[in-house]
């Protein structure tokens, strides 16, 4: 009886292993990259009449479960009269808030974006923005450039 015992458990153990792959492509991926950002390359141009110029971002997460994700601004460029708020999920930060923390769903996505405030000024803006998933900060650092140009109307009508 108890050999019998032991060959149902031992058997029931070798079924219930042989159906979850540990090594498959998608455990393996969400291992070796958590969290993709999709940032486009390039600058954002616009009108000093802009209220705000928004250089998008986004975060999507490759887990099965829900994720903490921190950014921090580590410089930003802009004008004296310009001003940069970062937005994620939660909110849009004024520029007194330089890092934060965010959850994404598993499986979810969430915006990351810098707004420049150009405030009537003509000028260039750049900020880096770090972001990292809390759960493994030296695995998935990663720094996103942020760039804006603003230019009087009358500039922008000649092209």
């Amino acid at each position: 009886m108890k050999n019998r015992l032991f060959l149902i458990c031992l058997l029931f153990i070798w079924v219930a292993c042989d159906r979850v792959d540990p090594y498959s492509q998608e455990f393996l991926e969400e291992l070796s990259n958590p969290f993709e950002i999709h940032h486009p390359d390039g600058t954002l141009y616009g009108s000093t009449s802009s209220s705000i110029l928004f250089v998008k971002s986004e975060v999507f997460s490759n887990s099965s479960q829900s994720m903490d994700i921190t950014w921090n601004l580590l410089s930003s460029e802009i004008p004296r009269d310009w001003e940069l708020n970062v937005c994620d999920p939660v909110n849009c930060w004024g520029p007194e808030i330089t890092t934060k923390t965010f959850t994404l769903i598993p499986r979810g996505d969430g915006l990351l974006d810098a707004g420049f405030r150009p405030g009537g000024v003509p000028g260039e803006g750049r900020a880096l923005i770090e972001v990292w998933a809390v759960q493994d900060s030296a695995e998935t650092y990663q720094v996103i450039e942020f760039n804006a140009v603003a230019e009087r109307p009358e500039y922008l009508l000649k092209y």
